[in-house]
């Protein structure tokens, strides 16, 4: 009898032995083939209310992030120099930059690497427009001989400026600039007539010549001149390769999204700043197709500008700023 109850129990146990084998085989056949860390990373990111972040908000907006198993934060910055605040003290791990800005902090110690473009110049749609204040009485490239125009000094857009007066035919000692550093403070003292004439970005750009400033260098191609990117901090791109590669294919399936449904997405757009209120509906939201990083071409002249205006001691390599994850 014991021995036949010993059987039955050496049966039963070898049953579910097996039983529990098969559960596990199945339930790591059936189990995602992304693998899913049990803690992620949390990522800062500084973006400042430009059209640039919208494929982020629609992101974290349409649940793509946490899809990705992501968890992200936007931390919204003011202006550049805050953003740039925000990395420096590493408050951010991340952020939405540009060339100019990813130069001047490898200089001064803040060390990002760019792995994913976001907007590019193109002839058709400009990144900045050069603009005069309506009643300037100013009418072409020519007429801001010695004009002081407002920018953001030591920024991409003092660069584009620049580069701009200079193809308009303006020798670079009749170029006058003031430095005006906040996006929507320029916007304000143009449409005011405080100030002569102001680059801006787009969509801030198109609201100014609503209001009757004068576009002045529409005609000019700034292709090469200027683009947005996705910086990180060094560290983070050696320590969290995959979680980048994640990130960077959430912003792809954003970017899918807001392409396929722009007006679906401008409400989201407006509620977050990116696009004025009073805005014209006409003004269609950019294609933010995936892109490749900027060519070592681009950097050339701008690193050549920083050096001359005191802002970059020495050029980093070009591979230092910028890879894919």
């Amino acid at each position: 009898m014991i021995s036949a109850r010993i059987l039955r129990w050496s049966a039963a146990a070898c049953a579910l032995a097996i039983a529990v084998a098969t559960g596990i085989v199945a339930s790591k056949q059936t189990a995602p083939t992304r693998p899913q860390p049990a803690s992620p990373f949390f990522l800062r990111l500084a973006i400042a209310t430009k059209l640039e972040a919208l494929p982020f908000m629609v992101a974290e907006n349409a649940g793509i992030f946490s899809r990705e198993g992501l968890r992200v934060k936007l931390v919204m910055a003011g202006s550049a120099e805050e953003r740039d605040r925000l990395v420096a003290s590493g408050k951010a791990d991340g952020a939405v930059s540009d060339p100019v800005a990813l130069l001047k902090g490898a200089s001064h110690g803040t060390h990002l690497v760019a792995i994913r473009s976001l907007l590019d110049a193109t002839p058709q749609r400009p990144l900045f427009r050069l603009l005069a204040a309506p009643d300037s009485g100013l009418h072409d490239l020519a007429d801001l001989r010695g004009v002081p125009v407002a920018v953001a000094a030591g920024a991409q857009s003092e660069y584009v400026a620049r580069q701009t007066l200079a193809r308009g035919g303006l020798p670079p000692g009749d170029i006058q600039l003031v430095n005006v550093p906040v996006t929507e403070t320029r916007l304000a003292l143009l449409r005011d007539g405080r100030v002569r004439a102001a680059i801006l970005p787009e969509p801030q750009a198109t609201l100014a010549a609503a209001f009757g400033a004068i576009p002045l260098a529409d005609a000019i191609d700034q292709s090469g001149l200027c683009c947005t990117l996705l910086a990180v901090r060094k560290e983070l791109f050696w320590r969290e390769p995959e979680t980048l590669r994640r990130l960077v294919a959430a912003l792809d399936r954003a970017a899918i999204a807001s392409n396929a449904e722009k007006e679906a997405w401008r409400d989201l757009a407006v509620s977050r700043q990116l696009l004025p209120r009073h805005l014209d509906p006409s003004f269609e939201l950019p294609d933010y197709s995936p892109r490749p990083l900027p060519a070592p071409a681009m950097l050339e002249p701008m690193a050549a500008w920083l050096q001359q205006a005191g802002h970059l001691r020495e050029k980093p390599e070009y591979r230092a700023l910028f890879r894919t994850p």
